[in-house]
């Protein structure tokens, strides 16, 4: 019998249809295919594909899955239906690359399963491959139908061979083991009865047939070739082989086989035993995979340390975790004490155990440390399995260990925070307790025993008893709170009187209140703490009437304090505005008279230029021709340029003069000495006179910007104010805008703005005066800003935050008196840290009363 290969079997250029809706892919296998000289087909969808296949079968079909109106999943079940198409093979081509996408495709028939994008040489590859096998599926029945022939003609010689057999066939029917003989083509010529219950067939259906029918695939190589060594002459022993019943399912046999030769020494056949050996070989898989997830779960446990040790403690066993903790390999572990790992400290305790676990066999579970090869301490809970044989006779002790270092750990912290809590309820004289809602149970801390003077160790009281110990006067109101607190579910606090044991003095309690729920949010139980304050009581009554007598003290002293402070700074404002309005006047007077003359004598000096001028024009006019010594005269002082430059430089004398006088006109209006009562002036007029005052502050030296000046003016009337003291407002809260954007970075912009707000404002007038239309004044500016806590101070006197020397503190002090006192207006401030400060002013247009009025300073309107 010739050795046959797929290799062998020469290729077949058989016809190949390609199912795919894509056109770019039928294009690519018409192109590939037809290349390599096979004759190729395309059709787009299944339903086409079904009735072009069953006109004309192909040798081969390419089959997508993803397709319109019918998958590749439903086309390859109705070709495997059907008679004529169901030995064509399928092999699936597909984008889909799911383990699920390629078992359902062998499932419904599919051969082979290529996922898309493709390679040319996987495809060609694979065609050729199913090719070859329906080629040697041919030739395969083509020679089945050969030995059919000889068997017929063969027939007469078996019926001679069986005639010989017939002493033998009662002992070969009863055998247990199958009983088989081929001839030399492995063709079966006997199967013993056993054969029904092992295949499912009956001796007849096999008679005839080749033992290759009943081969698995992957035993169809191996075992012809072991047929042609049994053909040589050869014997096999207990040879494991893999057969396939009627019902498809396989069957592990166990082969013993000779072969059979005639008179002239010719092998015509091979005869044998077979035992089933299914069973065992699935308990041996088994007890194999049993092994296998044994060893996963032992070998790979990083978190648990695992051992067998004998009875005397000697190790047999380790994983990679145990390993790795002692800082050891298993070879150097193995064969060693287990005892001699531990510490010296706990070997006669595990000594112990070792000898009353050798009497148990259930599992025992010890807690104990273990050193590791990095020196550190660790907690291990240890469960130990002893290993019995057939006569309950310990073999090994199988453990596993967990590391329960951090549990301990925690344990630990756990005991030292209770003492800790304990200690400190002890020391602040507090004690918590719990009352169960459903069964009126009390839980009371150590501490508060002693509260109510009980030992620690005695039971809680009832929560009848513990009314008894709340005093009269109280009990009600305690009722009354935990009535509320189990009904409404609200944390409560409250203080009452309790008469401990002795009932000798009465302690002062205070008690906290609060509700746990469960996951319904019902009330389940109320936790509190109970604080004895009966010193702190004594303490704070003592108190209270010292604060009392000092407080009267402190509050006569505030308002002495005040008034001298007031005192003062209106001392000192009034005499340094005195000092600069009269240093202000005296220059404006003095520089007045110069500018005076210079405003005199321009128009007489351009008289007389004029004069001259004219003069030297009729000159030249009589004579022409001048001397040299005048013309030299003439060339030498330009006298063509000093005609045309003496304008100019009058023009710019009388606009500096002008300039001197504005400055003068200003300085006059800011000081305004001859207006020290009550006038009715022009706001922006003050304004614009401090802003002159300042321009030398906007204006920055070198590179800097200059501060921006934006004026939002509103439609002001003359309003009724002291003039002179509203200057002094402008002027300080300008110089502090000045001083807060020369400390930011920013270019800077000072925003003033103006109107007049009506009577029906949301703020009420204070202090029952009536309502009158107001000016309101804002000057904002993108300084610095002021934080938060210093908001509060800046209206105090002799307060700054600017450095020693650099400012009194007395600028926004004298500012809120002037508007709050004096014109009984509001000045308010609203700031931002690092975005900038807006200062609010409004007063009046008509005093409310030519009397000041007292403000305190908590009725500032100031921004948080």
């Amino acid at each position: 019998m010739n050795k046959m290969t797929l290799e062998s079997i020469p290729l077949y250029k058989g016809t190949i249809l390609a199912i795919d809706d894509t056109p770019d892919n039928l294009h690519l296998l018409t192109e590939m295919l037809t290349k390599q000289g096979y004759k190729i087909r395309i059709i787009p969808n299944g339903k086409l594909a079904l009735r072009s296949i069953a006109n004309s079968p192909p040798d081969l079909i390419l089959l997508d899955i993803v397709m319109p109106d019918m998958d590749g999943y439903q086309v390859c079940q109705q070709l495997k239906a059907s008679v004529i198409t169901q030995n064509i093979p399928v092999i699936f081509l597909s984008g889909l690359n799911e383990t699920f996408d390629k078992v359902k495709a062998f499932e419904v028939g599919g051969v082979d399963y290529i996922t898309k994008p493709f390679q040319v040489q996987e495809v060609l590859a694979r065609v050729e491959n199913q090719l070859r096998l329906q080629r040697l599926q041919q030739q395969l029945a083509q020679q089945n139908i050969q030995l059919q022939q000889e068997i017929q003609e063969r027939h007469h010689a078996e019926i001679a061979l069986s005639e010989s057999e017939k002493k033998y066939r009662h002992l070969v029917e009863a055998s247990q083991d199958l009983i088989w003989s081929v001839d030399r083509y492995g063709c079966y010529t006997f199967v013993n009865p056993i054969v029904q219950r092992l295949y499912g067939y009956s001796p007849e259906e096999m008679l005839g047939r080749s033992f290759t029918d009943f081969l698995s695939p992957e035993r169809l190589k191996p075992d012809v070739n072991l047929f042609k060594c049994l053909l040589q002459g050869q014997s096999v022993f207990q040879y494991e082989t893999t057969h396939l019943t009627k019902a498809g399912e396989p069957i592990q046999l166990l082969l013993n086989a000779i072969a059979v030769v005639d008179d002239q020494g010719q092998v015509v056949g091979v005869t044998g035993t077979a035992s089933d050996i299914t069973e065992r070989q699935k308990a041996q898989e088994a007890l194999r995979l049993s092994e296998i997830r044994y060893r996963e779960l032992v070998e790979f446990q990083k978190q648990v340390l695992v051992c067998r040790w004998k009875p005397d403690t000697t190790l047999t066993f380790v994983n990679q975790s145990y390993c790795r903790f002692f800082g050891k390999s298993s070879a150097q572990l193995i064969g060693t004490k287990y005892l001699e790992l531990l510490p010296d400290s706990i070997q006669d305790q595990i000594r112990d155990f070792v000898k009353s676990l050798v009497n148990h066999e259930c599992p025992e579970t010890s807690e104990h440390i273990m050193i590791s090869h990095q020196g550190k301490l660790h907690w291990f809970k240890w469960t130990d399995q002893p290993i019995l044989d057939e006569q309950g006779h310990i073999l090994e002790i199988q453990s596993f260990g967990i590391d329960i270092t951090t549990r301990k750990q925690a344990e630990e912290k756990l005991r030292l925070s209770e003492e800790n809590l304990a200690q400190a309820q002890r020391i602040a004289h507090i004690g918590n307790w719990e009352f169960d809602v459903l069964t009126s149970q009390i839980i009371w801390s150590a501490e508060l025993f002693r509260i109510f003077g009980l030992e620690p160790n005695q039971t809680e009281p009832t929560y009848q008893q513990l009314l008894d110990f709340i005093h009269p006067d109280d009990r009600s109101q305690f009722e009354e709170t935990i009535k509320q607190a189990i009904e409404q579910g609200l944390c409560y606090e409250l203080e009452f009187q309790i008469l401990p044991r002795n009932r000798t003095t009465v302690r002062h309690l205070e008690v906290r209140i609060e509700p746990i729920f469960d996951q319904q949010y019902r009330i389940i139980k109320l936790f509190g703490t109970a604080l004895d304050i009966t010193q702190r009581q004594k303490a704070e009554t003592a108190l209270r009437q010292s604060e009392a007598r000092e407080r009267e003290r402190a509050h006569q002293l505030q308002r002495t304090l005040e008034e001298l402070k007031r005192t003062q700074s209106q001392l000192v404002q009034t005499a340094k505005m005195s000092s600069l309005g009269q240093m202000i006047a005296g220059i404006a007077h003095e520089i007045n008279n110069p500018v005076s003359f210079i405003f005199g004598n321009i128009t007489i000096g351009r008289q007389y230029f004029n004069d001259l001028i004219q003069l030297i024009n009729r000159y030249q006019e009589t004579y022409p021709n001048p001397p040299e010594t005048l013309e030299e005269i003439a060339e030498a002082i330009d006298l063509q340029f000093v005609r045309e430059d003496w304008h100019k430089l009058l023009n710019s004398i009388q606009e500096g003069a002008e300039r001197i006088h504005q400055i003068i006109l200003s300085l006059r209006n800011f000081s305004r000495l001859d207006e020290a009562e009550l006038k009715s002036v022009d706001i922006h007029q003050g304004i614009e006179s401090t802003l002159f005052i300042l321009q030398h502050r906007l204006k920055k030296p070198g590179n800097r910007q200059e501060i921006q000046v934006i004026k939002e003016y509103g439609q002001l009337p003359q309003v009724t104010c002291y003039a002179n003291q509203l200057n002094q407002v402008f002027m300080n809260i300008l110089a502090n805008a000045i001083d807060a954007i020369d400390s930011h970075s920013s270019p800077g912009v000072i925003r003033i703005s103006t109107e007049v707000a009506g009577a029906n404002r949301k703020r009420p007038p204070k202090n029952g005066s009536q309502q009158t239309d107001i000016v309101k004044i804002c000057i904002t500016d993108n300084g610095i800003g002021i934080s938060e806590e210093v908001q509060p101070q800046i209206f105090d006197p002799f307060f700054t935050t600017k450095p020693v020397g650099s400012g009194t503190g007395l600028g926004l002090s004298i500012s809120y008196q002037i508007i709050v006192e004096k014109h009984q207006g509001q000045l308010c401030c609203l700031s931002t840290p690092g975005k900038g400060t807006t200062f609010m002013i409004e007063i009046p247009l008509k005093p409310r009363s030519q009397q000041p009025r007292e403000i305190c300073l908590n009725e500032m309107d100031l921004a948080k």
